[in-house]
């Protein structure tokens, strides 16, 4: 199997994170709906959920499926 570009991007940047901060897809899932509606109120973030935006500019998984979950959100209202 080969592969693509950005696969091999995102498994580098992936063997690259090591910082003590950072949060797996795990948690970024369980926090994502809090943090979705805190980007949407326009409020700013708390900062305890800065670690989702870094995740969600990491990880390609979750952040198509917070895409998905913002644009419901967006439908719904």
């Amino acid at each position: 199997m080969k592969l693509d570009v950005d696969q091999v991007v995102e498994l580098i940047s992936l063997s690259m994170s090591s910082k003590q901060d950072e949060i797996g897809c795990e948690d970024c899932y369980a926090l994502m709906d809090q943090f979705t509606e805190a980007e949407m109120s326009g409020g700013g973030v708390p900062a305890a959920l800065e670690a989702i935006r870094t995740h969600l500019e990491q990880c390609r998984c979750c952040r198509y499926e917070y895409e998905a979950l913002l644009l419901a959100l967006r439908e719904i209202r």
